[in-house]
Formats: structure tokens, sequence, C-alpha cells
């Protein structure tokens, strides 16, 4: 639901050739309605429009604990995120510079992979499933990785930390 929201915004109000949202609307609600300060994080220093922060990239739907909705038309995405980022504002600004610095240009016209992140793959892990383990890992480039388990969903969680930090810029489940 949030990203169909997310893609309403994205798509100026119409959804499926029909106008949802008035043409008025949209354009206020995408400008700067009040001035913020902000010395720790830049993004929220950007201002504040009608219920959505600016952005040095679109504009983001921001909730508690870094739960976001980004809403860029610059590459024409919707970039929907459930996070727990409970250290705070700078956890919450680190979260939105890994997308800005790896996923955004990844989405941009003529963007190249490099070679060798073609064909990485994950192996595959085999043995029966225990709520009570987890796996950690550090990728070479000193990335810390942890993926454990829901007890209730059976699901994965995978939490990420940058490195030379303290904190999880990123926590998805699989």
């Amino acid at each position: 639901d949030l990203s169909l929201f997310g893609l309403l915004l994205l798509d100026d109000g119409v959804h499926e050739g029909a106008r949802l949202l008035p043409e008025e609307w949209i354009r206020q609600h995408r400008v700067r309605q009040v001035n913020c300060d902000s010395e720790t994080d830049p993004e929220w220093g950007m201002g504040y429009g009608w219920q959505t922060w600016m952005s040095s990239h679109g504009y983001p739907l921001d909730g508690a604990f870094g739960q976001y909705v980004l809403i860029v038309p610059e590459v024409d995405a919707v970039i929907t995120m459930t996070n727990e980022a409970s250290e705070g504002p700078g956890d919450k600004q680190a979260i939105l510079q890994a997308v800005w610095d790896h996923l955004l240009p990844a989405l941009a016209d003529g963007f190249q992979p490099q070679p060798e992140e073609i064909v990485r793959t994950v192996p595959t892990v085999t043995g029966e499933f225990d709520s009570a383990r987890s796996v950690q890992g550090i990728a070479p480039d000193g990335s810390y990785i942890v993926v454990s388990p829901h007890k209730e969903s059976r699901a994965w969680a995978m939490s990420w930390r940058c490195p030379g930090t303290s904190s999880h810029p990123t926590d998805e489940t699989l």
C-alpha cells in the first residue's frame, strides 16, 4: 500500500488515467512550505512541504525509525523501505545516504554495473530452519551482515551495517 501511494504521487495524482489527487494539491505538496534548520542531518534542513520533507533527490514520506516512501522523479522511481533505525536522526541519514550513493546511480539511465557484480551469487545454504540461530558475515568492503530468523513468520531478517558505523542502516525481511 505504501508503494502504491508513492506511485500515485510519482504519477502526479493520476491512477490508470483517472485523476485522484487535484493538480494544485500535487504542485503544492512538492514545494517547500516551511524552512527548517538542521546542523546534523542535511536532508531535514531542506524544508517541509505538505506532509513531506524536501530532499536532495525527490521527496520522502518519512515515518518513525526510518520508514520511508521515497518519490524520486529524476529516475522515475518509488523506493519503499521499512527499517528499524532506532539510533536516531544520524541513523536515518545513513539510510538515505546509502540510497543516494548506491541505489540512485543504479537507477539512472546509462548505468553499467561492474562485470564482477553481474555474476556474483550467494551459495545456497542447506539444513533445517532453526529459530534460535543467526548467520553473520563480513563483506569484502567491511560491511557487516547478520541474518536472523523471525520465529512467528518463518521469515528471515537481514541487517546490513556500513563499515565504520555502529548502527544498522538497512533491515530487510526475506
